[in-house]
């Protein structure tokens, strides 16, 4: 798989798997998320290994293989999966490839979208010990922070 084929693969599976319930905006800002760390300085460079980086997205923490062949090897077992078969499944990954490519295209033509300047985010089911003090942005059922988050309190 290409490197190009790779990356999109990897945007697409992220914005999916941690947002396909969500709604649009919520998967968009999911696809911000990933595009903003790839130009950060404290995380990798490209869109696989943001994506791929350990303890980052849960879903990618469940991977035995973490790299190209991993991550076409999860869109395979999605595609055989039960849940594949669900109108709303499809509907959710169609979502996702949409939000990534428009993330994705900007990105490769190096085009300004305006987009949020969102770093990190989690569910509310969950309050991680590095949002103390911090106030995000709520979108369905997540919350966004900036870079803010990154810093040490003092």
């Amino acid at each position: 798989m290409s490197h190009l084929t790779t990356c999109f693969l990897a945007l697409v599976l992220n914005v999916y798997n941690e947002s396909g319930n969500q709604p649009i905006e919520g998967m968009d800002a999911v696809a911000v998320t990933t595009m903003n760390r790839v130009e950060h300085e404290r995380f990798p460079n490209t869109i696989e290994k943001v994506v791929l980086q350990p303890y980052q997205f849960s879903w990618a923490n469940r991977m035995k293989q973490r790299n190209g062949n991993g991550l076409l090897q999860r869109y395979e077992a999605l595609q055989r999966s039960k849940a594949w078969q669900n109108p709303r499944t499809r509907e959710a990954f169609d979502k996702a490839v949409t939000v990534a490519s428009r993330h994705y295209l900007a990105h490769l033509l190096g085009l300004d979208t305006g987009r949020k300047p969102y770093i990190a985010f989690h569910t509310t089911k969950v309050r991680p010990h590095w949002v103390k003090g911090h106030k995000g942005t709520k979108i369905g059922d997540h919350i966004f922070y900036d870079d803010r988050v990154l810093r040490k309190k003092k």
